[in-house]
């Protein structure tokens, strides 16, 4: 029928094909012989009313549900069954599309192998199931890989287990209040949190005012207090990068052929910056942070839940995934490379070092990603010159935007006019003044870094030998 499944077709297929022309005959032949085997003495050494249990291979396609699982994913162990008063089975639970399995009869005792030693549980990656209530708060910095978390956030969402809002605050506020609405009612409703699983990734792109510091900041922390006291996990975390690799990344995604990295010079503390939604963009304007920044910032930092560092993603990852209940945190690594993996191992190592450390001792990774970065930017910046460019610059076609992404720093001196690229000009610059001229920009955002970097790692050390098992098996 329109509803069989594949076990009815297979009884079907079988009573379809005749193997007796006298049905009568063979049925009371049938009926003899069961007869005489109920009657047959019972030669088994175990008694007959003893629980019998049956481990067979089930595909995972065709398991029933509530099917107990094994450690082996294609072994279903079914429930013991009662045998009957004569040792026989009820004829309900006998098979009926295939002939029982074989009794597997105990080898002597000696037969057995010595006892295998005991060996230390298997460490899992993810080790907690699915809460039943958890809000998730991710402040994403620009260039920071939180993109990358984006996905694993995205991925929990396209599987139905957590909702996810992204790109928050980025051009009006109307999305946080929809956030903060939402989870608002949930609170005041009876029942409302359970099931409520939420991340939200607010990704402020910068403005001329500290707006998650003043406005964003304390809504968040009064939802957890709220949150918590009624029984909900809620954690606001975010990642941090070395500040010479975050200001890099950032030129080679918003600069580039605009300004080359010979000559450009960042804005000041970009990362302290974008934590609070203040602008880098607009170089020549981008004041210094004061101190009194840097102290609230590092303030909000020390309200945070998690503070990662870009450099450990997959320790912070991991660490994550045991604060807010993830249950897939995986993700594809944009560059798996030997070499790659080689150049992440080393910016590991010397992103611990402080600025003054790395301009008197510049390590060889550094200065060769530096170069790198440069011969890439000062080859864009001919292209653009030679065919014209515009872009989004304001000034003319072809022309270095030092009005916008500058200053430039040209051997006349510093300027932040609209200047040609020269190319011999640029060549003549070495790696070591564009990284003394790097680490100048950066008075807040390297002790805020380093600050963080130093409680992340205690955090990972606080978690044991487990941690590197489990990065091991992310990876």
């Amino acid at each position: 029928g329109t509803h069989m499944q594949p076990r009815d077709l297979v009884i079907n297929e079988r009573l379809s094909q005749p193997r007796c022309p006298w049905r009568g005959i063979c049925t009371l032949a049938g009926l003899l012989a069961f007869l005489a085997l109920l009657s047959a003495p019972q030669h088994s050494d175990r008694p007959s009313s003893t629980l019998q249990s049956i481990s067979l291979t089930v595909p995972a396609g065709l398991r029933p549900a509530g099917t107990h699982l094994g450690s082996d994913d294609d072994v279903a162990v079914l429930a013991p069954v009662k045998t009957a008063p004569h040792g026989t089975p009820p004829l309900s639970r006998l098979p009926q599309s295939r002939p029982p399995p074989k009794a597997q009869l105990s080898p002597p005792p000696s037969a057995f192998p010595p006892p295998a030693p005991a060996t230390a549980t298997p460490v899992a990656l993810v080790q907690q199931p699915l809460p039943n209530c958890s809000v998730l708060f991710f402040h994403h910095l620009e260039k920071t890989a939180g993109t990358t978390l984006r996905s694993v956030l995205q991925r929990h969402a396209q599987l139905g287990l957590f909702d996810f809002v992204s790109f928050v605050n980025r051009y009006n506020k109307v999305q946080f209040q929809m956030v903060t609405h939402r989870v608002d009612e949930a609170l005041r409703t009876p029942g409302g949190l359970s099931g409520l699983r939420l991340a939200v990734e607010i990704h402020i792109g910068g403005g001329g005012y500290e707006q998650f510091l003043k406005y964003t900041l304390p809504d968040l922390l009064l939802l957890r207090s709220k949150l918590r006291a009624a029984g909900c996990r809620c954690n606001l975390v975010t990642l941090l990068r070395h500040p010479l690799l975050q200001h890099l990344s950032w030129h080679r995604h918003f600069v580039n052929e605009r300004v080359p990295l010979c000559f450009w010079n960042s804005p000041h503390d970009c990362q302290s910056r974008m934590s609070m939604a203040l602008a880098c963009h607009g170089g020549p304007s981008v004041r210094p942070l004061t101190r009194d920044h840097r102290t609230a910032v590092q303030a909000m930092w020390d309200a945070f839940d998690l503070v990662g560092t870009t450099e450990h993603f997959d320790s912070f990852l991991v660490l994550l995934a045991d604060l807010a209940g993830l249950q897939r945190p995986f993700y594809r690594i944009q560059l798996g490379t030997a070499e790659t993996t080689a150049a992440r191992e080393a910016t590991r190592r010397w992103s611990a070092r402080t600025c003054a450390s790395l301009t008197a001792d510049p390590p060889q990774a550094l200065l060769e990603y530096i170069r790198k970065r440069m011969a890439a930017t000062a080859k864009a910046a001919a292209g653009f010159r030679a065919r014209k460019g515009k872009g989004d610059s304001r000034g003319p076609a072809g022309m270095m935007d030092c009005a916008g992404y500058g200053p430039c720093e040209l051997p006349a001196g510093s300027t932040t006019q609209y200047s040609w690229f020269e190319r011999d000009q640029c060549d003549a610059v070495t790696a070591e003044a564009v990284l003394s001229r790097l680490c100048g920009r950066i008075a807040s955002d390297e002790p805020l870094y380093l600050t963080a970097r130093e409680r992340f790692e205690q955090r990972r050390r606080a978690a044991g030998a487990s941690l590197p098992q489990r990065v091991e098996l992310l990876r």
